[in-house]
Parts: structure tokens; C-alpha cells; sequence
């Protein structure tokens, strides 16, 4: 078995090959066991926890120097500021910002997924479930965006009684090398179809046990049921 690695959602449109709706289940396998090989080169982790002083506004350069300069190597500082920033002019000083459990759990053997949101926020009477994806590397595309609230939907919304809109936020860099906020907010009727979803999901945990990461036990009918059974909160 391999070493224990904690995935997400935003997990499946990155490793999917040759793409997230046509999974080549040994392909998307290779390209899991090389993410296993390697080390993580930055970890956002440390913005999550302060997304309730973002929505409070309280975000500015002094604020970043304090809070977000725990890198000894500069460039990995600059970047959570750059995104710290994003986030600021998108959520500064509007509503109200409930973070969501970040612990990760495990859905099948070795397998550890870590929530799909960072958090609820609350704007205008109306409140967003929140998936936030800071990989400068990774576009979100429509399909993804589809594919991510769709999980964001069953996962945290659908038995919400405040009955949050899932909400993708996209940091990604454009062509230009540029970060740019992007913002999918889909209703049900809009985001991937739940066979297809389930199909998606099926596809990409076949990948994860060929790489080594977890098994699937006979008789499983569903994947997205096992994370409905294991919530995060």
C-alpha cells in the first residue's frame, strides 16, 4: 500500500487522462503514482483559517506580513499573499464567512479525501458553499466546475436547511501567467448529472486502487454515497 496522501475533489479533474468525462483508468493511475513520488511544493492551509477576516475586510499589507510570511523561502510567502489578496476582492468586507471541518477522511481503505469546501459564507440573505481551488497550475473549465459542484451540492448543500449555493472560486493563472478570479455559480439543472458524476467518481477511485492507494470492495454500488456517510463537518 502506498504511503498515506490526503486528496480532494479538485483532485480528479487534475489526474484525469485524457480528461475528467473519458477517464483512462491506468493513465490517470500513472499520473496519481507520480504525484505519490513527489513532495507537495506548497501548501495553502495556512489562508483557510483566516477567511473570516478576509469577509471582515481586515486583510492588508501589514496584515499579510504577519500572518502570511511563515515561509523561509520568499516566493512561497508572495504567492499565499497573491491569492490572500484575490480572495480579499472577492469576499473584502462583505457578509459573513462560517469555516467548514478541514480534518480529512478516509471514504475507502487508504483512500483520504479532504473536504470539498473551505467554508460557508452568508451575503445578502443568501449563503454559499464555498470550493475554493488557489493552484495557480490548474484551471478550473466548465466541465470541472460542472463535475465540483455537483460534489459540493451532494456533499454539503443538499441537506442544508440554510440551502447554500455552491459557489467554485478559481485562482488559476491565464495564458498570460496571470492569477484571475473565476467565479461558477451553478444551480442542480446545470451541473453534472448524478449517473455521471457517480461515473466520474467510480472511474477515479479504479485509478486510486491501481495506484496502489486504496481498494474497492465487491458490491460497493456507490462512491458518492460513501462520502455522504462520512461527513466532514
Amino acid at each position: 500500500m502506498a504511503t498515506r496522501k490526503c486528496f480532494e475533489l479538485l483532485d480528479c479533474p487534475k489526474f484525469a487522462f485524457p480528461n475528467l468525462t473519458n477517464i483512462d483508468v491506468p493513465a490517470t493511475a500513472a499520473n496519481i503514482i507520480e504525484r505519490l513520488q513527489g513532495r507537495g511544493f506548497l501548501n495553502y492551509g495556512q489562508i483557510w483559517p483566516r477567511m473570516g477576516d478576509i469577509t471582515a475586510g481586515l486583510v492588508n499589507d501589514d496584515y499579510l506580513a504577519r500572518h502570511l510570511s511563515k515561509y523561509p523561502v520568499e516566493w512561497k510567502n508572495a504567492t499565499l499573499q497573491a491569492v490572500a489578496r484575490l480572495l480579499a476582492q472577492q469576499f473584502g468586507g462583505k457578509g459573513r464567512w462560517y469555516k467548514a471541518g478541514q480534518l480529512p477522511f478516509e471514504v475507502l481503505p487508504g483512500a483520504y479525501f479532504k473536504p470539498s469546501i473551505r467554508g460557508t459564507w452568508y451575503f445578502e440573505k443568501q449563503a454559499y458553499s464555498v470550493c475554493i481551488n488557489a493552484r495557480k497550475h490548474q484551471r478550473v473549465f466548465p466541465e470541472h466546475a460542472r463535475f465540483l459542484a455537483r460534489g459540493v451540492y451532494e456533499f454539503h448543500s443538499i441537506d442544508d436547511p440554510n440551502s447554500p449555493r455552491p459557489m467554485i472560486v478559481d485562482l488559476s493563472a491565464s495564458d498570460d501567467a496571470k492569477r484571475r478570479i473565476r467565479i461558477f455559480l451553478l444551480g442542480p439543472e446545470e451541473m453534472m448529472p448524478l449517473e455521471q458524476f457517480e461515473s466520474v467518481l467510480r472511474r477515479f477511485f479504479e485509478a486510486l486502487a491501481l495506484a496502489g492507494v486504496t481498494t474497492i470492495p465487491e458490491g460497493v454500488p456507490s462512491i458518492a454515497d460513501l462520502f455522504r456517510k462520512r461527513r466532514f463537518d
